[in-house]
Order: structure tokens, then C-alpha cells, then sequence
């Protein structure tokens, strides 16, 4: 049951699946896996506070369950609650030190609290236990120009793009670093190819302006 739960919620019928773990939960009512993929299910369907519940129960069982506070940490990067995700994400660590999907949304959270030495530790973490980690690299990227770190910020994103030929988000974090030193028509060229890449409205227009 529940394989085929796992299986559904990636086939995106979130509500069949969330049905799936609710009946392993009756069957092994301690079993923190299953609290942890209802959780995550609720979350795909924005249904933050029976989320926010099956994960806390997660935790009543075992309070050292990383993939429980791994989620919290999610779901308050989610709800933009940035403190609240560094909170959960760094009880996460302490269990799961460099874990690097761990890493990397505590790493989002404190660029958005403009704690940009702090997040390049965090996303560094991630790409010394993954080298191969895009997002960490993007990431880096956006903070290294924030610190007007301009050829490490370059540098970081070129590493993405080597894994990544098609990454938008090391195109716009190069054209980033270039304006920030006024050299604005190169700039402009990036953003025009990264524009190409982008496969959502939202982020076109993050591109766009």
C-alpha cells in the first residue's frame, strides 16, 4: 500500500495517495515514514497546517526524525517563513550533518534573510558531500554577487552550467554579477538566452524584469 501510495503522489494524484499512508498510519501507527510522506503530500497540495500536523506527529514518535524536520524546514521555505525553515533545517543537520538537500533549503532561507556568509557555508556543505549538486551551485552564485564576490559568483555559476547546459537560474545569476559591475549589454545578451530556458510564467517574469 504503501509503495503504490508513492507511487500515485508521483503520478500526481496527491489525494489517492494521501488515502494510501493514512491507512499504513492505521496499520503501523509508529511508523514516522509514513507521518513524513503525508506530510509532504499534504504540503505538493498546499494544505500547510494538515502538513504542518503530520509531520509534528512524526516528531511526537521520534524527535530526532530528520526527514520530519527536513520537512518542516520545506514547508516554512513553502510559506516563505524564513526563520522558521533555518530553525527546523539546522535540527535537521544536527542528526543529518551535510545533508545536502538540508543544506540547501536552510542555504535558500538565509539568502532571503540576507545572511549571505552564512547561506555560501550551508551550500558549500552540500557540494563537498554532492559535487554534482546544481541548485547549491546556483545558490552560491546569487550570494557571491550579493557579497560583490563577482568572479567567485561567476565561477560558482559556470559550475552549474557545466553540469547543466541549460540551467537559467546560473545564466541570470552571471548576467546578475556582470550588471552589478555595469556591464550592462552583456548582461543583457545573458538574460535574453536565459529567457529561452525558463519553462514557467512566473519565472519568465523574474527574468523579464
Amino acid at each position: 500500500v504503501n509503495n503504490r501510495a508513492v507511487a500515485l503522489g508521483r503520478l500526481g494524484d496527491h489525494e489517492a495517495a494521501i488515502v494510501g499512508f493514512k491507512h499504513c498510519i492505521e496499520r503501523e501507527p509508529r511508523n514516522t515514514a509514513f507521518y513524513c510522506r503525508l506530510g509532504d503530500t499534504y504540503r505538493q497540495l498546499k494544505m500547510y497546517e494538515q502538513a504542518e500536523q503530520a509531520l509534528h506527529q512524526a516528531l511526537e514518535i521520534d524527535p530526532r526524525c530528520a526527514p520530519a524536520l527536513l520537512g518542516l524546514a520545506v514547508l516554512n521555505n513553502d510559506r516563505e517563513e524564513w526563520a522558521g525553515c533555518v530553525y527546523f533545517g539546522e535540527l535537521a543537520l544536527r542528526y543529518v550533518p551535510g545533508h545536502p538537500e538540508t543544506c540547501l533549503v536552510v542555504g535558500d532561507a538565509l539568502l532571503n534573510l540576507n545572511e549571505y556568509e552564512a547561506a555560501l557555508q550551508r551550500l558549500m556543505s552540500a557540494t563537498l558531500v554532492d559535487p554534482t549538486f546544481i541548485g547549491a551551485y546556483e545558490l552560491m552564485s546569487h550570494a557571491y554577487a550579493e557579497l560583490g564576490m563577482y568572479e567567485l559568483s561567476v565561477g560558482a555559476a559556470r559550475e552549474a552550467l557545466r553540469l547543466n547546459p541549460e540551467s537559467w537560474r546560473a545564466l541570470v545569476n552571471v548576467a546578475y554579477a556582470l550588471g552589478k559591475q555595469e556591464r550592462h549589454p552583456q548582461s543583457a545578451d545573458i538574460l535574453e538566452a536565459a529567457l529561452k530556458l525558463v519553462p514557467d510564467v512566473e519565472n519568465r517574469y523574474e527574468v523579464l524584469w
